[in-house]
Order: C-alpha cells, then structure tokens, then sequence
C-alpha cells in the first residue's frame, strides 16, 4: 500500500482505521505490561518512587544512601523479561553492576496486616523475636516447603548480618521493611542457598527492592 494513501484510507474506512490504531496500542501496552518491552523511564521513575520513601523515613537497606542521598548508583537501565515482577532495572555501583528488582513496589496492606496489628488508638503491636523467627519459618515452609536452621532464620529476619538493631522503634522499622522482601521466592532462595554459585549474590536493599549481582544470560 502506497503510504501517502494512509490518510484517505483512514478518512473513508475510520471504524476499520480507529479498530487497527486501538489494536496496536493493546499490543503495545501488552509489550509493556508482560516486560517485553521498556524504557528507561520506568527505572528513575521506580528510584524517585523508593527514595521518596527513603525520605520519609519508610524505606530502610544498606543501597538507600549510595541510591538516594549520594547518588553513588547510576547509570540506570530497564531489563526486559520479568514476568512476575513489576519492577527490574540494571545499574553500577563503583565497579559491581547490579541488578534490582521488586515483586511489588509497595507492600500490599494484606502483608503487613499479617506482620503487625493496629490498635483503637492507632499503634501498631509487632511481634516478638521469637514470634518473627517462626514467622519466617512458617513462611519458609508454605512457599518452599524447606525447613531454614536457626542461622538461616536469623539471616533472614534482619537486613544485615554483622548489624543488630537494638532501637526498638529502628527494629520495628526493619521487621517491616524485611517482611515484603520475604514473600519474594528469589529473595528467599538468593539468601538460603548463597554459599553455592548457583544463584547471583545478594548485595542489599532498599525498600522493598533488593539487588544482586548482573549475571549474563
């Protein structure tokens, strides 16, 4: 078909023309929607949405400084194919390219509903140590049917491992920055089994993203 013909052809057949516009938008959107597809419009908008929590004092991990506060982390890139996930981008920090990554950018009110409950007066009742470690066990068990050793639920009860937050308030904060990160089978897995070379290494967190190593396919 002649391409200058386009317009007449749209002008006389315009349901036909509207119907063939409005279908490759749907493919489009799909593209998008299904990771396809992307830009790199979608990375900063993800970075402003978890630093805007980070700000607020909300998101807690060891990449929220070098991401949010000293612009360490740059060079951001969106990566296709991540059914499953509704966030995934590529970066470099120094010398290490990671990649992050998020089921859900925010928790969903059902996930922390089963973390803590709210009072008449508005305050929020977290669990104990002890309640939290069987938590994670329980949760472990449900979504992978495996049974973590008491170093394993230690590991992944908290954000880092040589860091113990003593602060109540700072604690209760971790618990619900951790919580989110834990419904992820990849999170779990990366953290369960990081002493094999199966999986990429996990480097930290920010919020309810977490980043590992960039491993090429």
């Amino acid at each position: 078909m002649n391409i200058r013909r386009l317009p007449g052809f749209f002008y006389h057949y315009k349901v036909l023309g509207g119907l063939l516009v409005s279908a490759l938008l749907f493919v489009i959107y799909l593209l998008f929607h299904w990771g396809i597809m992307c830009t790199n419009l979608e990375a900063w908008r993800h970075v402003i949405s978890v630093c805007g929590t980070h700000s607020d004092g909300t998101a807690m991990g060891i990449l929220c400084e070098p991401l949010c506060t000293e612009r360490g982390i740059h060079s951001l890139a969106c990566e296709t194919l991540h059914t499953g996930k509704e966030a995934v981008f590529s970066a470099h920090w120094e010398a290490t390219r990671l990649v992050f990554k998020a089921y859900r950018t925010k928790a969903s009110s059902e996930q922390y509903e089963s973390l803590f409950w709210i009072d008449a007066f508005g305050a929020k009742h977290f669990p104990s140590e002890e309640d939290f470690g069987t938590m994670i066990k329980d949760l472990v068990v449900n979504k992978l049917n495996y049974t973590v050793s008491t170093l394993q639920m230690q590991r992944l009860a908290r954000l880092r491992t040589h860091r113990i937050e003593v602060d109540t308030k700072r604690r209760q904060l971790e618990m619900e920055n951790v919580w989110p990160l834990l419904q992820e089978n990849e999170y779990l897995i990366t953290i369960l089994f990081e002493d094999r070379d199966v999986f990429p290494q996990l480097i930290g967190t920010c919020g309810t993203f977490y980043a590992v190593e960039y491993v090429r396919h």
